[in-house]
C-alpha cells in the first residue's frame, strides 16, 4: 500500500539532536506530528521509522526517531498514489494547536515544515489527525505502536 502518513510521537524529555543539514536542534518534551509520504510502500517506511537503529540517516526524522527519548505512539496512514503530504502538512499548520519546527522534513518541497509540536494529548492529537485525513478525502488507517 502506498500513501501518506503522520507519525504521532512523544518526546519524554528535552532532546538536542544533530539533524543533518539543519544542524543541532532542540526538541522540547511533548507531542509531535511528522508528515511523510511513502509512494513505494507504507509498511517499509513505517518500519524504518520505528527502528531505533538506522544504517544511514537519510531524512531529518531519522535523527529524531533514533533518540531513546522519542517514542512513536501512532502512525496514521492514508492510501493514495498522489503526493498529498504537503496538503496534510498545511492542514496541520493551519490549526491553532500546532507549532512548526522550521524547515524540518520539507527540503524537497515548499512547505515551512513537516514536523509540528502539538499542544494536546496524544489521544486528542490522534482524533485531530484522523479528522484532517477525512477532510482531505483520505480514509485514515491507524496503527497503534
Amino acid at each position: 500500500m502506498n500513501g501518506v502518513y503522520v507519525l504521532l510521537m512523544h518526546i519524554g524529555r528535552p532532546v538536542t539532536a544533530r539533524t543533518g543539514s539543519l544542524g543541532r536542534l532542540r526538541f522540547e518534551k511533548g507531542v509531535y506530528a511528522y508528515v511523510g509520504s511513502a509512494l513505494n510502500g507504507l509498511e517499509p517506511r513505517i518500519s524504518r521509522h520505528l527502528s531505533k537503529r538506522k544504517e544511514n540517516m537519510h531524512w531529518h526524522i531519522d535523527y529524531l526517531t533514533s533518540s531513546p527519548y522519542a517514542s512513536i505512539e501512532y502512525a496514521i496512514m492514508g492510501e493514495t498514489s498522489k503526493r498529498v503530504e504537503c496538503k496534510v502538512s498545511k492542514a496541520i499548520a493551519s490549526k491553532t494547536f500546532s507549532n512548526r519546527v522550521p524547515a524540518f522534513g520539507s527540503s524537497d518541497c515548499n512547505c515551512n515544515s513537516h514536523l509540528y509540536r502539538i499542544d494536546m494529548s496524544i489521544d486528542e492529537s490522534l482524533q485531530e489527525m484522523k479528522e484532517i485525513f477525512s477532510v482531505l478525502g483520505l480514509s485514515p488507517i491507524t496503527l497503534h505502536v
